[in-house]
């Protein structure tokens, strides 16, 4: 199951800030996602050597 992030932002223009830039919400969750998905992957990995 992966965690997304419910932000809908309105449009504001702003000159003089970076165009690329992420929140610290939407940084925690990617992060979350793919550790997430590293330790399923782990675990389907142990339990095929089991069987």
């Amino acid at each position: 199951m992966r965690h997304e992030g419910g932000v809908t932002q309105a449009y504001v223009y702003k000159e003089h800030q970076p165009t690329n830039n992420i929140s610290k919400p939407t940084e925690t969750i990617a992060v979350y996602n793919v550790d997430k998905e590293a330790e399923l992957k782990e675990k389907d990995r142990l339990l095929s050597l089991e069987l």
